[in-house]
């Protein structure tokens, strides 16, 4: 450019011959084709340049489009991964549930069935308690007749015993009351006296009327023949006896009054009636 200005000035100063206003009008259209080539010349390079920008921005884009394609890619490759991995969770979750559903069932079942044995027993022991209750209520009423059955014999029992006491010293005569004596004479002959302690010297008769003295002196012999000793016999009358006799060895008692008798059927008569408890 400079050698082209160069020439330019040359030529202008060899032209200077052909005025001045013709160099003047020369040097402007110079300078303007001057200023029109350097314009064309920057917007040459500028057309350039932009070429250049823009190839690298189309590179750049394409790059980043790639990258972006590719992203997307995975992304739909990890989201059809992911869909497959939902939906196989959801079919495991399908699959738990229907067993969890029958796990469920059973126990439900198997609670149910827990539940109505229990209560049958519940029920049937219930039953059963109702039953006893009923059979311990019938018992108690059956013991309890018996018990006013046995109490209603008990008092007989006495009231005959009392009633026997007090008629028996009106209807009982001496010739009965002899032979009460006499049978109580032949027991005494059977008893052995060997308990009898050796100080015993004295034995009391009891009776419930005087008597015939022939019966104490059979009384005395009895006696000192079984117990090898002389006794002598001391005669008590007691109304309260009713009949009979009641002889005393010191504390040693062998009593065949009709009191005694009546006590001992009272007594046995009693004893029979608590057996049937």
């Amino acid at each position: 450019m400079r050698c082209w200005l160069s020439f330019s000035c040359l030529a202008v100063r060899d032209n200077k011959k052909t005025g001045e206003g013709y160099c003047e009008k020369e040097r402007k259209g110079v300078i303007m084709g001057v200023i029109v080539q350097f314009i064309i010349i920057q917007t040459i390079v500028f057309g350039i340049v932009i070429f250049i920008l823009k190839k690298m921005m189309v590179g750049d884009t394409e790059s980043a489009v790639n990258r972006l394609n590719e992203s997307y890619a995975e992304i739909n490759k990890k989201k059809e991964e992911l869909a497959t991995k939902i939906q196989e969770i959801e079919q495991e979750y399908e699959k738990r549930k229907a067993e969890a559903e029958k796990v469920a069932d059973k126990i439900r079942e198997a609670t149910e069935e827990e539940i109505r044995k229990k209560s049958d027993a519940i029920i049937k022991k219930a039953h059963e308690e109702a039953e006893r209750l009923v059979a311990d209520a019938m018992t108690a009423r059956d013991r309890m007749r018996e018990e006013l059955k046995k109490e209603e014999e008990m008092k007989m029992v006495d009231y005959c015993e009392n009633l026997l006491t007090d008629v028996l010293p009106d209807i009982l005569t001496g010739e009965i009351n002899a032979l009460l004596i006499k049978n109580f004479l032949n027991e005494l002959e059977q008893l052995s006296m060997d308990k009898i302690p050796p100080a015993i010297q004295e034995i009391e008769l009891v009776v419930s009327r005087q008597m015939d003295d022939a019966i104490r002196v059979s009384v005395e012999e009895i006696t000192t023949r079984k117990m090898q000793r002389p006794i002598t016999c001391k005669v008590v009358v007691d109304k309260k006896i009713l009949g009979g006799v009641i002889v005393r060895f010191g504390s040693l008692v062998l009593d065949g009054s009709i009191v005694a008798k009546l006590r001992e059927s009272s007594t046995l008569k009693k004893q029979t009636i608590e057996e049937r408890r």
